[in-house]
């Protein structure tokens, strides 16, 4: 996983975790909130039981939010009763509130002789008392009975309720949105930040390969200067009999000459001079002159893949890859480069079954002058990685030890003209 996909992961976790705290706090909030709605609902209700027995309950003393009042002897037949209160009620054990959703109102239901089970509470308790209390009334003779108030019947509209859970989804909303938002700022400053640090990375190992390049520029000269001596010497002594393979070395060599006098520009414009390059044709080429390295695969049959890039960048970018390949120890048959479009990029992959990096050399293989090799410079996959970032390509290698590495490039595909 990389620095991005794990930063979007824990941002998410992050968003996620906010989100289920400030829901449990809200749902405590609004079940604080209907309690204490409850609660009052509740003083409402025996307040009216007060009423009744001083004689002092009269309708048009009833505060707006109430629907219906319904007071009922010990049979559950009518006392009183107000708007949508039934004329008689069931006997049965109803000691919380429920809600009537065609009506939108709160109806609450209490037997006085059977008080020991508050609306809160979900465990019944209490039963033995609750059986005494109804065995003495059971004791009252049939005219007490039926002026006995046992049930008290209270139906309130729930608008409080509404209001209440109306906020509760306007709050959560905005919360949510304004987590979210921090989130993403968070992930932007972060990103932002990456980029930055990229950039200085990129910077410093410039001025790294800057101070190795005058030494490197200074350095190559001389021995190019006899290879070309040697080259000329043995083209004249041998009528012409490898004049391909000199062909070859003198096109090399004059490559890497402008290569050395041109250190300073790569320096300063990593780009080179990028123009219309068809890739299928450029890796043809390469492995044209590497055919007795390693099997070439067919590229005969792929359409053309146009990049805007200097084709000398891509040339040393492969060269670099596919050298390493054959230096990793990998059987040159088990050497795989292929070239392939990928949706708007086009995928260059060099593949070998060597000895492969462990993953702590893994993490600086790219930094300049690393390297594992006995020989090696360290600064093959490092220029690899500024050439593809100057075109706007990305580098991946995947390698494991003593099973090779899979190395990947993507380069923008141009538009089609």
């Amino acid at each position: 996983m990389n620095e991005k996909r794990f930063l979007y992961l824990i941002l998410t976790l992050i968003f996620l975790l906010m989100t289920i705290m400030n829901t449990l706090v809200m749902t405590s909030q609004i079940q604080r909130e209907m309690h204490d709605f409850l609660a009052e609902s509740e003083k409402l209700l025996y307040s009216m039981y007060q009423s009744y027995v001083n004689g002092t309950i009269h309708e048009e003393n009833f505060p707006g939010e109430i629907h219906g009042v319904g007071l009922y002897n010990f049979y559950g037949d009518s006392l009183f009763t107000y708007g949508t209160a039934p004329d008689a009620v069931e006997l049965i054990s109803q000691n919380r509130p429920y809600f009537d959703k065609e009506r939108n109102t709160v109806i609450m239901i209490r037997d006085l002789l059977d008080p020991f089970v508050p609306f809160e509470d979900k465990n019944r308790i209490g039963e033995s008392a609750r059986e005494n209390v109804l065995e003495k009334a059971r004791e009252n003779t049939e005219e007490e009975k039926q002026a006995l108030l046992r049930v008290i019947y209270l139906e309130l509209t729930d608008s409080p309720l509404k209001f209440i859970r109306r906020r509760y989804r306007v709050f959560m909303g905005s919360v949510t949105v304004l987590l979210l938002m921090i989130v993403i700022y968070i992930g932007i400053l972060y990103v932002r930040n990456l980029k930055y640090r990229n950039q200085i990375e990129s910077q410093q190992r410039l001025v790294m390969l800057g101070t190795a390049a005058r030494t490197l520029t200074h350095e190559v000269k001389n021995p190019l200067s006899s290879i070309r001596l040697q080259t000329s010497v043995i083209r004249r002594s041998g009528c012409g009999l490898h004049e391909p393979s000199l062909k070859i070395i003198e096109e090399e060599v004059g490559r890497l000459a402008a290569m050395t006098e041109r250190v300073g520009d790569f320096l300063r414009h990593p780009e080179g001079n990028p123009c219309r390059t068809d890739l299928v044709g450029e890796v043809c080429r390469i492995l044209g002159k590497k055919e007795t390295l390693l099997t070439c695969p067919d590229l005969t049959g792929k359409g053309p893949l146009y990049v805007r890039i200097d084709p000398e960048r891509f040339k040393s970018i492969a060269d670099n890859l596919i050298n390493n390949a054959v230096e990793s120890g990998s059987d040159p048959s088990e050497i795989l480069v292929n070239l392939e479009r990928k949706g708007h990029e086009a995928l260059f992959t060099v593949s070998d079954s060597g000895c492969g990096i462990d993953g702590e050399d893994l993490k600086h293989i790219l930094d300049p002058f690393f390297t594992t090799k006995s020989r090696g410079s360290g600064v093959g996959l490092s220029i690899v990685q500024t050439f593809v970032q100057a075109v706007g390509g990305r580098l991946n290698i995947e390698s494991e030890k003593e099973k090779g590495t899979f190395v990947s490039v993507w380069f923008p595909l141009m538009k089609d003209v």
